[in-house]
């Protein structure tokens, strides 16, 4: 029996036989450098292998092995870099600012004197509400303070040049009977807007034998362990912000972060709450058997099975602007999941003349538990 839930909406991933499914998991589980081969499938096609579990389509993932006959190959990648997030759209200044402010204003203030000197059918109720409309953004025009100062708050939230570093290592080889691939490998970047630090570690060993002239055994084991700590988000108060914002943020008699204007966050007081961290640890693989019980009929037997856990932690100081209204708090949560699919078929091919037969024959089996946890 199949079933599935329009809770995720993301293709199902199969890697090497074994589907990886729930919310932890994503392509940033394994080592680009790994792969060897890409397939997608969709619409009918994932439906007809996957069920329901691929109706919003499939990513087939074939990663690299030893090959037969191979002398040892150590293979290293490595490169540097940085990051920049160009930006297309200018942030008005203080001017034109204060000036787009009052023109606002002062047409729509237009409008309503327009509207009172023909009140027409508008009734008493209606036009006590226009003129406190009118006295409202009256005194928002000349109650506009500008300080003299401009800040484009898009830059200052930017991390110019953030860098990032790969290192990837990996060996394969392979003898008549036995073929072999390892890798590690060490990926890291820092956020190019906010804060925000993201590292991964992989690791993974392949090795298959040929036991005699009809029996192969194969098997493989992934590991991963991916963490994204320190994140701010603060572009929407960075668009928010209007230009005369103080470069440093503004601070209550307490130590809590305070109000420049209304309740107008500070985009770098908004980058200081980032005492967060989430932690995803993965392992998936596989053991597999051939077995050539005749010149046309094979059989096939896999296990694979797939463990990650997640932790998260968000800490919100109380003199932060999240925190202050709850007096700070400390959310932790996090997974454990365990997928496992069985998978035996047997395999028929002959050929007569100009009529050839494929015929297959199996059986497929596969549990998926989750269990989560959370404090606040």
């Amino acid at each position: 029996m199949q079933s599935a839930s329009a809770q995720y909406a993301n293709p199902l991933i199969v890697i090497d036989g074994l589907v990886m499914e729930g919310p932890g998991i994503s392509l940033s589980s394994i080592n680009p450098q790994d792969i060897e081969t890409i397939d997608v499938l969709k619409d009918a096609a994932s439906a007809a292998i996957y069920g329901a579990r691929g109706s919003s389509g499939v990513i087939i993932i074939t990663t690299k092995k030893g090959k037969q006959g191979q002398k040892p190959y150590f293979s290293i990648n490595a490169y540097t870099g940085v990051n920049n997030v160009p930006t297309t759209r200018r942030m008005l200044n203080t001017e034109e600012y204060a000036s787009a402010f009052s023109d606002s204003r002062n047409n729509r203030i237009s409008d309503i004197d327009a509207q009172l000197a023909n009140p027409g059918s508008l009734t008493p109720v209606q036009i006590s509400q226009l003129q406190n409309e009118r006295t409202r953004l009256s005194g928002q025009v000349t109650g506009l303070n500008m300080a003299d100062r401009s800040t484009d708050w898009i830059d200052k939230v930017k991390h110019h040049n953030a860098p990032l570093n790969n290192l990837q290592a990996s060996m394969s080889g392979g003898g008549d009977k036995t073929n072999y691939y390892m890798s590690l490998g060490r990926y890291s970047e820092i956020a190019s807007i906010g804060t925000g630090r993201f590292e991964r570690y992989t690791a993974k060993i392949d090795v298959s034998q040929q036991v005699n002239n009809w029996l192969r055994l194969m098997g493989n084991i992934n590991l991963t362990q991916s963490v994204n700590k320190d994140n701010s988000y603060p572009l929407v108060n960075a668009f928010n912000a209007r230009p005369d914002t103080p470069e440093e943020p503004v601070r209550n008699a307490d130590g809590s972060l305070g109000y420049y204007v209304g309740q107008q966050q500070h985009p770098l007081g908004d980058m200081t709450e980032n005492n967060n961290k989430s932690r995803t640890q993965t392992w998936f693989g596989n053991l597999a058997a051939e077995l050539k019980l005749h010149k046309n009929l094979q059989f096939r037997s896999a296990f694979a099975a797939n463990k990650y856990n997640t932790f998260n932690r968000d800490y919100q100081s109380p003199l932060g602007y999240l925190g202050q209204f709850q007096k700070g708090y400390l959310k932790t949560g996090g997974s454990d999941n365990l997928n496992y699919n069985f998978d035996s078929y047997f395999t028929y091919t002959n050929r007569w003349s100009k009529l050839g037969l494929n015929a297959t024959a199996g059986y497929t089996f596969y549990s998926i538990e989750t269990n989560a946890w959370g404090t606040t």
